[in-house]
């Protein structure tokens, strides 16, 4: 059990530090409202048609997205910092909630 989790580890590792495409995030958050994006993540959670394109090869992929740019946008407007800067404290957290 305990080599199954680490190696699951490592997967989420390799997609939050590797294979997440920071450009999709970026483009979410450039582009969408918080308002919007929140609704977005709501109607895929709920199985409903989004109101815009969504990057992605799967349901869970697209919502890895949408939640990244979500805490994203709420770090940059709560505390006034760039898109780099709170992009990297967002994959900060997810790391520590994993490791």
């Amino acid at each position: 059990m305990c080599e199954e989790w680490e190696a699951y580890k490592g997967e989420l590792r390799k997609f939050y530090y590797i294979e997440m495409e920071v450009n999709v995030v970026k483009k979410l958050v450039e582009n969408h409202t918080l308002e919007e994006l929140k609704q977005a993540e709501q109607a895929l959670i709920q199985d409903q048609p989004l109101a815009f394109e969504v990057f992605g090869i799967d349901l869970g992929e697209k919502l890895n997205y949408l939640i990244a740019a979500v805490q994203t946008l709420e770090k940059m407007n709560r505390s006034s910092i760039e898109f780099d800067i709170a992009l990297n404290d967002y994959t900060k957290h997810v790391k520590e909630t994993f490791c």
